[in-house]
């Protein structure tokens, strides 16, 4: 929610997030949706590359895919769908 608030709607109080999810024995979904242009994950850099290691923030996407099951990105760039899955589930 921070990185579409600040990157996504650039933190205009005007501009407001669509957040819906889904909750089972199995697993747990939520998209969350700005109002920005939307953007293309894969031409964010990587933070784990060595200029960037000592840049304070910019993981937020590494951390996404390091603990959910599965993201992915709805068109326009605008909206990420997350899923994490009960252990055993996957």
């Amino acid at each position: 929610m921070v990185n579409a608030i600040k990157h996504g709607n650039r933190c205009d109080g005007q501009k407001q997030l669509r957040i819906s999810f889904c909750v089972d024995q199995d697993c747990f979904q939520i998209c969350i949706e700005d109002e920005g242009q939307g953007f293309d994950p894969n031409a964010v850099p990587n933070p784990c590359s060595a200029d960037l290691l000592d840049i304070p923030c910019g993981r937020g996407l590494l951390m996404m895919r390091h603990y959910m099951s599965e993201v992915s990105y709805l068109e326009p760039g605008n909206a990420v769908m997350m899923v994490k899955k009960r252990c055993g589930c996957e």
